[in-house]
C-alpha cells in the first residue's frame, strides 16, 4: 500500500476460489479471519485500522464492535442492506432455490467484475443474517469511521451507507456518498476519488494519533 503503511490482506473463507466453496461457511468465520490478520499485523505495528468492502464492510463493522484497538474503520459499500427481494424470504429460500446469480458491472463501468458470478442461496441468506446482526450492534462502536456509499449500487442498497453513519455510536464519523460508482467502488470510473477518501482518512487518523502520543513540554 501507498504512504508506508504495512497492512495484512487476508481471503477469507470461501473467497478466492469458486462459489461452491461458500457453502456452508457462516459469518463469524468471516470475521474470525479478519480477526487473526489483525492480531498478526499488531505483531509489526502498534496500531491498525480496518477497509472493508462489501460483506467485508460487515467484518469490519463487527470488528469495531468487538475490539477496542483499532484506532479507525472505513466501510465501502457495505452489505448492510441488500436490494435482492428475495432475502425478505431468507428462512425459505435456501429450501427452493439452489443459487443466486450476482450482478456484474455496469456496462459503463470499462472493467470485469471480478466478483463470483453467482452463489449458493444458503451464502446470501448467510449474508442477509449477518447484515441484520451488525446493524443491531451498531451503537456499540466507539471508533472513528469513514463510510463510503454509491447510489448506484446494484447489490447493496443506497440507505445502507445513511443507516451506518447514523446508528454508529462513534463521535468522529464521516459519511462520503458517490453517483457513478458501481458496487466494486475501488474498480469503477470514480476509483481514484474513492481511493483518495479512503486514504485521506487513513493518513488523518494516523496523524491525529501521533499528536496524541507526542510528549508535551515538562513531560
Amino acid at each position: 500500500m501507498s504512504a508506508d503503511i504495512p497492512y495484512r490482506m487476508p481471503v477469507l473463507a470461501g473467497h478466492g476460489s469458486r462459489p461452491e466453496a461458500l457453502a456452508g461457511i457462516r459469518w463469524p468465520i468471516w470475521v474470525a479471519g479478519a480477526d487473526a490478520a489483525v492480531t498478526d499485523l499488531l505483531n509489526e505495528v502498534d496500531s491498525v485500522a480496518v477497509v472493508g468492502l462489501s460483506m467485508g464492510g460487515l467484518v469490519t463493522l463487527t470488528l469495531a464492535s468487538e475490539r477496542h484497538d483499532l484506532v479507525g474503520i472505513v466501510t465501502l459499500a457495505a452489505a448492510l442492506r441488500l436490494r435482492d427481494w428475495r432475502v425478505r424470504f431468507a428462512p425459505f429460500l435456501k429450501r427452493f432455490v439452489r443459487r443466486v446469480s450476482i450482478p456484474g458491472a455496469a456496462p459503463d463501468e470499462g472493467y470485469t467484475s471480478t466478483t463470483y458470478p453467482w452463489i449458493p442461496s444458503e451464502s446470501l441468506v448467510e449474508l442477509y443474517r449477518f447484515g441484520q446482526a451488525v446493524e443491531r450492534r451498531l451503537p456499540e462502536i466507539s471508533t472513528p469511521v469513514l463510510v463510503i456509499g454509491t447510489e448506484n449500487d446494484s447489490i447493496v442498497r443506497p440507505e445502507s451507507a445513511r443507516v451506518i453513519y447514523d446508528r454508529a455510536g462513534s463521535h468522529q464519523k464521516e459519511l462520503r456518498m458517490f453517483s457513478r460508482s458501481g458496487h466494486e467502488m475501488l474498480q469503477s470510473s470514480e476509483k481514484d476519488a474513492v481511493m483518495s477518501a479512503v486514504m485521506e482518512f487513513l493518513l488523518t487518523t494516523k496523524k491525529r494519533l501521533a499528536e496524541t502520543q507526542t510528549p508535551t513540554a515538562g513531560d
